[in-house]
């Protein structure tokens, strides 16, 4: 059985979509078409029904992929370990890594000191951005890994740990209360809002519960930046909903009013996701180690905040 067509068997199942699971392969269509047919020649078997709005795995594609995923895995790991033990001298090479704003701020420059101190040969592409978005780009293969979102689909993507954090509603002005009252954002009066789209995490439960008049608030300010929202806020009356990451850290924070969010539920979950058919080497693990120790620290020092407030 080809290598290769099994790994274009697996983009093709993860798309759904000849062209878009082609442009992921780096190869034309026509000649991933053709490797699949081989494949299900092979086989015995059709893997996928073509329809005009894509393919559909069958229920042995279905079978197929849950049985190859992890060889491919496997091997990938193989080819690191045999690379790492043939490599003299220091530890080199690249990780392309992506995290949201929020994250950056509070704690990836510790992170990133703590790393090229232990591995200064290998060489840092960090990119920032929403949390779905980075996620797509680990999908595409343009990030080894992200903290992300967990995708809900069945997708070659895994997370190395999960990430649940609490919201907090910040502003500059005491907008409802002293400093670390709990609030129901559909009390606060004369809420101003300012928010980020939908493909944001955040944004789009905010959307959603001002859709439903649950959320009322009294103007709203749709702002996909999150270092200006903050720069707002901090010095205006208008309000932001934001992970308590983002505040923990930061020498202004007594310039703010921070106000645990006890309703409506909105959830802030992301995960460290990579894609479990491409092997990472020893250094981007340790990076991961680092950024799960990070994100560990979180609540433990969010805890002692509003015990000391």
């Amino acid at each position: 059985m080809d290598l290769r067509q099994i790994m274009y068997f697996l983009r093709v199942y993860e798309e759904r979509n000849l062209t878009r699971a082609a442009d992921r392969a780096h190869i034309v269509q026509p000649a991933l078409s053709r490797q699949i047919a081989a494949l299900e020649e092979e086989v015995g078997a059709s893997l996928f029904d073509r329809g005009p709005r894509g393919v559909t795995p069958t229920s042995i594609g279905s079978k197929f992929y849950e049985l190859v995923l992890p060889l491919i895995g496997n091997l990938a790991e193989v080819k690191q370990q045999i690379v790492e033990l043939a490599q003299t001298g220091p530890v080199t090479g690249k990780l392309t890594c992506g995290f949201p704003p929020t994250f950056s701020r509070a704690m990836l420059g510790k992170v990133i000191c703590k790393f090229v101190e232990r591995y200064p040969d290998v060489a840092l592409q960090i990119s920032e951005g929403f949390s779905g978005h980075l996620t797509a780009q680990v999908r595409s293969g343009e990030l080894d890994f992200a903290l992300g979102l967990v995708p809900a689909d069945c997708s070659s993507l895994i997370a190395e740990f999960e990430f649940d954090e609490g919201l907090v509603l910040i502003s500059g002005s005491r907008v409802a209360g002293p400093s670390f009252t709990p609030v129901r954002l559909e009390q606060v009066p004369e809420l101003k809002l300012v928010m980020p789209s939908e493909s944001n995490l955040i944004g789009r439960q905010l959307q959603t519960l001002i859709a439903e008049g649950i959320v009322r608030p009294s103007r709203v300010m749709v702002m996909d930046a999150f270092n200006a929202s903050y720069d707002l806020v901090r010095t205006s009356d208008w309000c932001l909903v934001a992970p308590i990451s983002a505040i923990l850290f930061n020498g202004d924070r007594p310039n703010l009013f921070i106000y645990p969010i006890s309703s409506p539920i909105i959830r802030y979950s992301l995960g460290l996701v990579r894609d479990r058919s491409k092997a990472l080497s020893t250094a981007a693990f340790a990076f991961i180690d680092m950024v799960k120790e990070s994100a560990d620290l979180v609540d433990i020092e969010w805890r002692s905040l509003v015990q000391a407030a």
